[in-house]
């Protein structure tokens, strides 16, 4: 008999980074709102990471030249720092959609419910929206250290790069579902403007990534 996909209470979902990878799998296909694809998209965004850290890991030898092997021991620290938060961020998407679904509970004769509704719809921008920002750093920092990725490992980071772009267009799907509960107009098509120009800008990193790998 198969075990019965992890609840929150079961798995600790309050911090998705503890499950397995099958747990963390079998917690998105269970038939249960979250971990939804905010959570998805930044777990994705946090592979990405994994992956260009491994990549830079072995591009380090004994003939780089200092200076080229400081800029890649940075790298790796940012591409372990994007990973925890992105991690987190995951968690926290959980957590926000949640109570947003509390809120969408309110009886719609509810006084409340309108202010209500527009704070957890706020709240439950700011994990994909974060999301979409590490994302681009990501691609940004893949593009400045391509040239110096070994070259055994150049399709590893061009995955990565795929990788971390698909991240950004998923986080700008789960802002746009949340734009038509925010209650100001211009608060609505600030943040949808903002978040086509940064997925273009990565959509742009990315493809400069992969010519690079591929030269």
């Amino acid at each position: 008999m198969s075990n019965p996909a992890p609840t929150r209470q079961q798995s600790g979902m309050d911090r998705l980074a503890d499950l397995s990878l099958d747990e963390l799998l079998a917690a998105v296909a269970a038939r249960t709102p979250t971990p939804g694809g905010g959570a998805v998209a930044a777990a994705v965004g946090a592979l990405a990471s994994a992956l260009g850290q491994m990549a830079l890991a072995y591009s380090a030898g004994a003939k780089t030249p200092p200076d080229v092997r400081a800029a890649l021991d940075d790298a790796m620290g940012r591409f372990a720092r994007a990973r925890t938060l992105l991690m987190e961020l995951a968690a926290e998407d959980a957590h926000a959609f949640e109570r947003l679904q509390e809120s969408q509970r309110l009886p719609k004769d509810s006084p409340d419910r309108p202010e209500r509704l527009a704070a957890a719809a706020e709240l439950a921008l700011g994990p994909p929206r974060a999301t979409l920002a590490a994302c681009s750093d990501l691609l940004r920092l893949m593009e400045s250290i391509a040239p110096s990725c070994s070259r055994f490992l150049r399709s590893d980071l061009a995955i990565a790069a795929v990788l971390a772009d698909a991240a950004a267009r998923a986080s700008r799907w789960n802002i746009r579902v949340n734009l038509p509960l925010l209650r100001d107009d211009h608060a609505r098509e600030t943040a949808g403007a903002g978040a086509d120009a940064i997925v273009d800008a990565c959509d742009a990193r990315r493809r400069r990534v992969e010519e690079t790998c591929l030269g």
